[in-house]
């Protein structure tokens, strides 16, 4: 059976099944910022003052009050109607002038379950069950809350506040695949961290740490190369001393890599004409290919 699924993290999506309803398929924006607002304060109802603000911008309810609730009950009319289409089961009542969202058990929020997770991330518990948490929340966090459109204050220290939360969990994550040696995990979970946030210089610290623990010296300078190339010449962020650590031990290495192909059958052969390739003395590092 499926379940409603209803995510504030990254783009605002409502999926059921195979329906899905993402921003971009709504050729109204007032319509989705009138579900997306109902859905965020969906344990309580929201007055026609409140819910006009909050579609058409805040005063807009102020000196045209009733071509203001004209326009509100044109917007709900096309909403019920453009979740009825898609097959979302999101209902939208009224109730003595006021409105609020009506969800079928079950339904899955992801700011709700990410704060379950956070919490028991901290919560103490043994390294396997917390490392497990930690990898679950990390994969429900697609980036920040409500795509960074805030509606208010509230949601914006809201969204601040999960951003941090994240960042905390990366952390216990981070720590837990460094100590188990899993670097090829280590590095694809910090790159997606990075998509997240490009702006956090200590994603990048993980992400070109584990290619170097990894093996992969000429991945992990090309990486530090372009990464410094962003913080420096395209934003105004500091560069940490953490990331220039990272950058004078990558200086000390020198290796050059050479790919041979599986059919390269004669070994010693292999590892002659390798040799043979490299400059000043450089170490070698063979990989069949």
């Amino acid at each position: 059976m499926y379940e409603l699924k209803i995510s504030f993290f990254g783009p605002f999506t409502l999926s059921f099944g195979e329906s899905v309803l993402r921003e971009d398929s709504l050729r109204s924006h007032k319509q989705w910022r009138l579900i997306k607002y109902l859905l965020l304060n969906r344990d309580r109802a929201v007055e026609r003052r409140e819910l006009i603000d909050a579609t058409f911008g805040y005063g807009a309810y102020f000196g045209e009050s009733e071509k203001a609730l004209n326009a509100l009950n044109a917007i709900l009319h096309r909403a019920r109607g453009t979740l009825e289409k898609a097959g979302i089961p999101v209902h939208i009542k009224h109730l003595s002038g006021k409105y609020f969202a009506e969800l079928p058990d079950g339904a899955e929020i992801d700011r709700d379950c990410f704060e379950q997770l956070v919490s028991a991330v901290f919560s103490g518990g043994d390294v396997r069950s917390i490392k497990e948490k930690a990898l679950k929340a990390s994969e429900i966090y697609r980036g920040f809350f409500l795509d960074g459109n805030y509606f208010d204050e509230k949601n914006k220290l809201s969204g601040e506040k999960y951003h941090s939360d994240y960042k905390r969990v990366m952390s216990v994550l981070f720590g837990a695949l460094r100590r188990e040696e899993s670097f090829s995990l280590l590095a694809k979970i910090s790159r997606r961290a990075i998509e997240i946030d490009p702006m956090c210089q200590d994603f990048y610290v993980e992400y070109i740490g584990a290619l170097l623990s990894a093996g992969d010296i000429i991945g992990a300078k090309k990486e530090y190369l372009a990464a410094s190339e962003f913080f420096e010449s395209k934003t105004s962020v500091i560069i940490s001393g953490e990331f220039r650590e990272l950058g004078k031990k990558l200086d000390t290495k020198n290796e050059t890599a050479v790919l041979l192909p599986k059919e390269y059958a004669d070994r010693e052969q292999a590892v002659s004409d390798a040799v043979s390739k490299v400059l000043d003395g450089a170490k070698v590092r063979i990989s069949l290919i």
